[in-house]
């Protein structure tokens, strides 16, 4: 069944051209809460270690651009065009959806690399 009131969400705001620290980690969250991580990788994410599912790391540089409102659709039903589809539903809410879709096509910061200092000798 397809879920209309997703183009809606999608259609109202736009993507950020760069994901905030506190956008990365209620996005990384919600891919963790949902499964995601279970299937796939994300680069910069320790958790997204999956080997089923496609790489997604880049997925918001592809030429020509992933639509965010089809993205949203996929997520929220991925069998409703394909029913052999492998990705199963996860039961994602659209403000979930709209939360991955964003994490996924739009730009991720670096977490700032922390040097770890060698405890001392006793």
């Amino acid at each position: 069944m397809k879920r209309p009131w997703a183009l809606v969400l999608l259609a109202v705001s736009p993507l950020p051209p760069e994901l905030t620290f506190e956008q990365l980690d209620r996005a990384e969250a919600v891919f963790a809460r949902k499964g995601c991580v279970a299937c796939h990788v994300v680069k910069g994410n320790p958790a997204a270690k999956g080997q089923l599912g496609p790489e997604l790391s880049k997925l918001y540089k592809r030429k020509p651009p992933v639509d965010p409102a089809s993205l949203s659709a996929y997520i929220l039903h991925p069998r409703a065009e394909n029913p052999l589809d492998p990705m199963p539903d996860m039961g994602v809410t659209p403000e979930e959806s709209r939360t991955l879709v964003e994490y996924l096509l739009s730009p991720r910061p670096k977490r700032p690399r922390v040097k770890s200092t060698p405890a001392p000798a006793p």
